[in-house]
Parts: C-alpha cells; structure tokens; sequence
C-alpha cells in the first residue's frame, strides 16, 4: 500500500502536458459496442470501439477537445443505454443514448449537459438495474440515489437536481454505480485510500444533501472514488 507506483507515462507515450483521465477494459473490438465519453464542459461523444482497434501504445485521437476543455470520464456502452450526466455543483440529466449518434474519433461530440456558469461535469453513469448512484464531495459527504428518482430529459438541458451542495459539503468529485454489497474506496489529495462498505451510506432523496461518510482532515480533500472489484464482479 505505500509503494509509490509506477508513472503511467513510462507505459504509454503520453505528452508532457497530457494527462490520463479514464480507462475503459474490453475484451474485443466491436461495431456494436461503443466508448460513451463526456468532457467537463458537457459535451458528450460516443464511437465504436472497433474504430480503436488499431491504437499503439502512442495513442489515437479518440475526441476533439475546445480550447481548455478536458475529458472527464469514459465508459463501454451498447448504444442504446439510459445514462445520467451529474455536474460538480448538483445537476444530473438522464438521457437516452440514442440522442447523441455515432461519431468518428476525430469528432468534437454534441452538448449532453447544459451547464451554469462555473459548473463542470463530475461524472457519467450508465443506467442499470438494481443498482444505484453513489454520490461523494470533496469534504467527503455522501449518498446513495436511485435512478428512478430522475426522469428522462432531452439532451442539452439541465437536468434535476441530484445534491444539495453547500460550504459544509464541497461540490461532488464523483459517482459511481453501485449495489448495495458493494464496497467503494476513495482516494484523498494527501494520497490516503478509504473504504466503506455501499449500504452504509444512507439512501436519499433527490435533493437532500448527503450524510459525512469519511472524515477528511483539511486542506486534504477527496479526488476519486471507485467500487472495489470482487470475485462476482470482475468488471
């Protein structure tokens, strides 16, 4: 646990000033199968993972970003998914996948998320049974939301409201699916790793504003959050 790591770079041929934001594991290339991605600005892109099939350790071009735009997130799809758009200070879209068409890598995407002033995208989830958002902020609040909470928008909208952000609380960092055995860890600024256990953290509303589920020591504040991976949940 406190190795320091291997730097991705000496992996991959990544420019100086890029950085590695997302990583998406397939078995095989697919026509069928596609690369749902979304950058902090809300646009959103989707493209057949069969057009990465011949990407080398130096990389392809899988979006065209604007002038200080970034990807934030990227996730396998069937093209015909429902998924949910959640911003840093509280709104979330669900959306039919089928509003935003394939496009080739070198496409700049269509706008998913309608943004205010000074909000980013935090995360994009994909609809599925069963399961639920996880919701974690900065300070390290909280929640649980269920996905039939939201109805579904048409792309470019705001969306609902998906967490009542305040100072107490800190915009949120991320989300993820989970289900109630799961377990998810987060990692800290300071590089400090928690875990709890998903059906700790309390179930809520729409609207409400999550519960403390770590504590974090300031100025450290929570960067990433995952589900830990099991045995009857490789993926």
């Amino acid at each position: 646990r406190a190795s320091r790591g291997a730097h991705i770079k000496g992996l991959l041929t990544v420019s100086p000033n890029e950085e590695i934001t997302a990583v998406v594991g397939l078995k095989e290339f697919s026509d069928d199968q596609y690369v749902f991605m979304a950058t902090a600005a809300g646009v959103v892109k989707k493209v057949q993972t069969s057009q990465f099939s011949n990407a080398k350790t130096r990389g392809i071009i899988a979006i065209k970003l604007d002038e200080g735009d970034k990807l934030v997130t990227a996730l396998l799809s069937t093209g015909n998914d429902e998924l949910v758009l959640i911003s840093r200070q509280g709104q979330a879209l669900r959306m039919n996948e089928t509003s935003v068409r394939p496009m080739g890598r070198a496409g700049r995407g269509v706008t998913g998320l309608k943004l205010s002033q000074g909000d980013e995208l935090a995360a994009a989830l994909r609809v599925v049974e069963n399961e639920n958002m996880m919701i974690l902020t900065e300070k390290g609040s909280g929640k649980r939301v269920s996905f039939e909470e939201f109805s579904i928008h048409g792309r470019a909208t705001g969306g609902q409201r998906v967490y009542g952000i305040s100072e107490k609380t800190g915009e949120i960092i991320g989300a993820i699916n989970v289900a109630d055995s799961d377990e998810i860890v987060c990692i800290t600024s300071q590089g400090k790793s928690l875990r709890v256990t998903a059906n700790s953290v309390a179930k809520q509303g729409r609207a409400a504003s999550g519960v403390k589920v770590f504590n974090i020591d300031p100025p450290d504040i929570v960067i990433g959050l995952d589900r830990v991976a099991s045995d009857d949940n490789e993926d």
